[in-house]
């Protein structure tokens, strides 16, 4: 199992760093994104919307499947 980190056990150079590395990271994805065809973005967007509501409805009709095989138990 991983060690947890407590905040105050971050060293400041440690939490300098981190923040380098994660602003490198957005510099990237704002290009990236800068650069992409707006199309793209937006079937990119609707492929993501779509496969979140794909697994909503999996999860609702796997709780209410739940739900009824434990109401006829219940009775």
């Amino acid at each position: 199992m991983p060690k947890q980190v407590r905040h105050d056990d971050v060293r400041e150079d440690d939490s300098d760093e981190i923040n380098k590395k994660a602003s490198a990271k957005r510099e990237e994805a704002i290009e990236r994104i800068s650069r992409a065809d707006a199309r793209s973005i937006c079937e990119s967007y609707s492929t993501v919307c779509d496969t979140i509501a794909e697994g909503k409805d999996r999860f609702q009709r796997r709780c209410g499947a739940s739900r009824a095989s434990t109401t006829a138990t219940d009775n």
